[in-house]
């Protein structure tokens, strides 16, 4: 008769050891697997199957990903998606023109917001400034 083991023990230590990689993701570019914090994303502009990460120190990744999948992995109440080709941090967003069709980051990079995304976006930002 096989002795059955009670499920294992895992420790709060190697938990904890994880948290802080829920904050980065993973990128795969042609020079390698690239794992950035999800704070230092500016914005993420796709053209076709293939994205450019843009980030704060002006560098960039360009991925094999779609978009989509992409958005996928990031939080609503940190990314929002303001056009079919952008994908915006909202903590880099500093102004946005009156009838918000673009919006301007702390980097001086100017994004077009589709107006399918414009009362998204408006509610968004009345919810983190008020």
């Amino acid at each position: 008769m096989r002795r059955i083991s009670p499920k294992p023990n895992y420790s709060d230590s190697k938990v904890e050891t994880l948290l802080p990689y829920k904050s980065k993701i993973k990128f795969i570019s042609s020079k390698g697997t690239c794992i950035v914090s999800k704070n230092q994303i500016d914005y993420i502009r796709s053209e076709s199957n293939y994205s450019t990460v843009y980030l704060t120190k002006g560098t960039q990744i360009v991925c094999c990903r779609t978009l989509k999948d992409i958005s996928s992995k990031l939080l609503k109440t940190e990314f929002i998606r303001v056009h079919a080709s952008y994908l915006v941090n909202l903590s880099r967003i500093v102004y946005i023109n009156s009838d918000y069709s673009l919006l301007t980051l702390s980097n001086k990079d100017t994004i077009p917001i589709s107006r399918s995304k414009k009362a998204a976006l408006k509610t968004i930002i009345q919810q983190i400034i008020d």
